[in-house]
């Protein structure tokens, strides 16, 4: 059995996930469960989702020979972003973030270990520039690093409407699996066995 690091990154829309060998740091398995608001009638649905999903995973991955050794997962976010959190927003992230992270323990007998995101990023050498004026995204200055550093399918598509239709963009649940991918090879640094 190979021993592997697993992370998540836990959203109410995505759950990135990646798999990495702890020995290596190659990435075996980074995907992620695609959870759309309009295919669910309340949180609990989702979570009922994830655990259908990571439990088929799990027995997988077991298959492949993968043994899940270490679990790290994204902190939730406890600060108001201008524009983009509530109150009830960071409360709804926090507690679906609880209920997923308790469920991936209960499957691999784990304790998960979380993570700052910005603390992951900086100690594996992801940079996010902030220029003044102009507007800041840094999930897409983090996957378009990420996906410089490894060789993966990422899921893309062709934009139908607008100023850039008909050229190739990521598809929302690429930056889950990014993020997923830094939490995973931070965790790797920072906690060496």
């Amino acid at each position: 059995m190979i021993d592997c690091a697993l992370a998540a990154d836990i959203s109410t829309t995505h759950v990135g996930y990646c798999l990495q060998n702890k020995d290596t740091g190659e990435t075996l398995a980074m995907s992620s469960i695609n959870l759309p608001s309009k295919d669910y009638t309340d949180i609990w649905e989702k979570v009922d989702d994830v655990k259908i999903k990571m439990t088929e995973l799990a027995l997988f991955w077991k298959m492949a020979g993968w043994n899940v050794a270490s679990i790290y997962v994204e902190e939730s976010l406890k600060n108001f972003k201008a524009g983009a959190s509530s109150a009830d927003v960071i409360v709804k992230l926090a507690q679906f973030n609880a209920m997923v992270s308790f469920l991936i323990r209960n499957l691999f007998g784990i304790n998960p270990v979380f993570l700052n995101v910005n603390t992951a990023r900086s100690r594996i050498g992801i940079k996010v520039l902030k220029k003044k004026g102009v507007k800041n995204d840094t999930k897409k200055q983090v996957l378009e690093q990420v996906a410089a550093k490894v060789q993966w399918s990422w899921p893309t598509k062709v934009l139908k409407s607008g100023p850039n239709k008909g050229t190739t963009a990521f598809e929302e649940e690429a930056y889950d699996m990014a993020d997923s991918w830094v939490i995973c090879k931070a965790g790797c640094t920072i906690y060496r066995a």
